[in-house]
């Protein structure tokens, strides 16, 4: 105003500054949110850089999830096919955080029509063993080789670092509500989209200050390995940085949900031809197996089938479930609209799982999201790393949703 200018005394000089500063600071965190790009939102490590990420604990050093968690999950992938084979071919120290996936907005609501407003942050993190063979363990320059098997695991954003905690309350409450299909009441929902929009500008904040100085805004423009590590320097810079992020995001307390799938032998997908996913639930620090289930699409949460506690699937197939002679002719019809029953026969599925447009990962079965790679049908890896290949594996659906994020932060934030 012409007062505020034209007359300032000092506590109109101050307010004057504070209003031109909210200005400037809210101005660079908007344009900020527009410049987030595919490689913020899909963090992958470089193989050999992994080796600095551990995914647990071990001799009392920071890893994501804890030693008893690695028991328990050995314990149990030794009652199905795999049998021993973590015991046999990986030690607790081989799995490392090999990629992380950031999300504004996760979908909280099973009803498709829905995800892009009943939704919270999330954050995402793919844990993979990643070792030397014995045979290459002479050589000056020995391959790093990448098991097939990976856990992925999954954590609600934590509302209590952006909001005051009688907020932050009424949030997680929110939250709640809609992870079990309970509807908002219009007030509520009100409360809950502006909560939800502080907590993702606040969190996206963060993830754009994991960015190198002097690096190419191009350079983060694809779903590659971080630029950051092509400097020794600036990757040094960028470890602490993120070790940081995952500590303040990615504990156990916020964990949602933690799936793995492994083969038999890790180091030979062709051979065993067999893949099993198992589904966990923390609570309070305790992990319960839980059963891999499917929804439906418009039903919001109704259940479509139970697989029970292990997932088994090959290259060709999916569950035995889905090829019982018990189905109804409905039931045979639904399934084969929502799971790859054969992956040569059923391109237009494919495609449709791709996009989170289409299926959310809930409306259809674990391997069916795994077999997105039609060029190496034996790589079930959606954004980790397959045997020798130094290259990581993007899956389509993975660039989808990093896609549909980038379209919701432009449209929300």
């Amino acid at each position: 105003s012409q007062t505020l200018i034209g007359d300032p005394t000092m506590k109109n000089r101050l307010l004057f500054a504070s209003i031109i500063l909210y200005k400037l600071t809210t101005g660079n965190l908007a344009s900020g949110m527009q410049r987030i790009t595919p490689s913020d939102l899909a963090i992958v490590i470089p193989k050999l850089q992994t080796l600095q990420f551990d995914g647990f604990k071990s001799d009392k050093k920071w890893g994501l999830l804890d030693w008893k968690h690695y028991s328990h999950i050995k314990k149990v992938l030794e009652k199905t096919a795999v049998s021993d084979a973590l015991n046999q071919e990986n030690s607790i120290s081989d799995w490392k955080v090999v990629s992380t996936r950031v999300e504004p907005c996760e979908p909280l609501a099973q009803d498709i029509r829905k995800m892009n407003l009943l939704c919270w942050p999330q954050i995402r993190v793919v844990i993979q063993p990643i070792s030397l063979r014995a045979e290459d363990l002479q050589p000056l320059s020995p391959t790093l080789f990448a098991d097939s098997r990976a856990i992925h695991a999954k954590y609600t954003i934590s509302p209590y670092g952006f909001l005051d905690a009688t907020r932050a309350e009424r949030a997680d409450f929110f939250i709640s509500k809609l992870k079990q299909q309970t509807e908002l009441t219009e007030e509520e929902l009100s409360d809950f989209v502006e909560m939800r929009n502080i907590v993702a500008e606040g969190y996206l904040r963060e993830v754009f200050h994991l960015r190198g100085s002097n690096i190419p805004v191009d350079d983060y423009n694809r779903i590659v390995v971080r630029p950051e590590f092509e400097n020794i320097h600036k990757a040094r810079i960028f470890t602490a940085k993120f070790t940081n992020f995952l500590k303040r995001h990615a504990f156990l307390s916020r964990m949602e949900m933690l799936t793995i799938f492994s083969i038999p032998e890790g180091k030979d997908p062709l051979g065993t031809n067999t893949w099993v996913f198992k589904s966990f639930a923390l609570n309070k620090s305790n992990m319960r197996l839980e059963d891999v289930e499917m929804t439906m699409r418009h039903k919001n949460g109704r259940l479509m089938a139970r697989l029970g506690l292990t997932h088994t699937v090959s290259i060709e197939k999916d569950d035995p479930l889905f090829y019982s002679d018990d189905l109804s002719d409905g039931q045979k019809r639904m399934f084969s609209h929502h799971v790859v029953l054969n992956p040569t026969k059923q391109r237009s599925l494919l495609a449709r799982i791709s996009s989170p447009a289409f299926f959310l990962t809930e409306h259809t079965s674990c391997a069916s999201c795994h077999k997105l790679n039609q060029r190496q049908p034996e790589n079930f890896h959606a954004m980790s790393y397959f045997l020798e290949e130094s290259k990581p594996s993007i899956s389509s659906r993975t660039r989808s949703d990093v896609l549909r994020a980038i379209n919701w932060i432009k449209e929300n934030l």
